[in-house]
């Protein structure tokens, strides 16, 4: 009796003979050699972007060392943009009336120094301080004992007064030394804005002058005293103009003479009416425009 194959591993093995291989085939040469060459090609690329970004960074370099470059850059350095720490530290200010003021940096020559260097033909800065002088146009007001009076008359035996000046309009020479407060004096420094009418320091100044009027017979007809204060319209001219308080003296102004007195008869024995000369303060107004 010959044997004979078990029915379930009869059914196993055609069960596995109908199953497709599993096992992967070997890659090609060619397939090898196609990725090797895409791999150097990606090695290429890389190398070819790396050498475009050296030439770029070298042309740049190059361009900022040519002259002009370097004129520019100067000139930025001379002068810089509004400093943005200043707008923050004056961020959230407000001005009368809750309206937001201007906080940033004003512009050079006017509340900002000009650079330290001078260049041909641009302003700079000039000083505002010191002693200066100016060409005024003054009033005074008379505050001696006696009028002044040019001219009198006699009518019927009474002293009339026809021309008396006890308020005068005049020019005057004057010279002054003007403090500037809070005024820095150095290169490109931003000045505070603490002067009337919301004026940069060292756009205004104050200090004591001295006027004097020329004479025609005399030498000097009046010398008067007082306090100035000066504004400029900006920081890179010495012209400004200028409003003064104080006292004058006349040395020699005309008065009636000794006795006589206006809408008076003459004092007995007198025929004709006298005149004098005396000494006599006033009040000072002074408005001048320094050169």
């Amino acid at each position: 009796m010959g044997s004979r194959i078990p029915p379930f591993l009869l059914s196993a093995g055609l069960l596995l003979s109908a199953q497709p291989s599993l096992a992967q085939p070997a890659p090609s040469a060619a397939d090898a050699a196609d990725a090797e060459a895409s791999r150097h090609r990606a090695e290429a690329d890389r190398w070819a972007q790396r050498a475009a970004l050296l030439r770029q960074r070298e042309a740049i370099d190059r361009a900022l060392a040519a002259p002009e470059m370097q004129t520019v850059a100067t000139a930025a350095a001379q002068n810089p943009p509004p400093r943005a720490e200043s707008r923050q530290r004056n961020e959230g200010q407000t001005g009368p009336g809750g309206n937001s003021q201007d906080t940033t940096d004003p512009p050079v020559g006017v509340g900002r120094n000009t650079p330290e260097v001078e260049e041909e033909g641009q302003p700079v800065t000039r000083p505002f301080g010191g002693i200066n002088f100016g060409v005024g146009i003054s009033f005074t007001l008379d505050l001696g004992s006696s009028d002044r009076v040019q001219e009198a008359q006699l009518v019927n035996g009474v002293v009339r007064v026809t021309d008396e000046r006890n308020g005068i309009a005049r020019i005057m020479l004057e010279s002054h030394y003007l403090f500037t407060p809070g005024y820095d004096p150095t290169p490109n420094a931003v000045q505070p804005r603490n002067g009337p009418f919301d004026t940069y320091a060292g756009q205004w100044g104050h200090g004591p002058f001295v006027a004097l009027q020329p004479g025609q017979d005399d030498i000097i007809d009046a010398v008067g005293l007082g306090w100035m204060i000066g504004f400029r319209r900006s920081l890179t001219t010495t012209q400004s103009f200028n409003f003064g308080l104080g006292a004058v003296v006349d040395p020699n102004t005309k008065i009636l003479g000794d006795d006589i007195l206006p809408n008076q008869p003459l004092p007995p024995g007198e025929t004709e009416i006298r005149f004098t000369n005396e000494m006599q303060t006033g009040l000072l107004f002074l408005t001048s425009f320094s050169f």
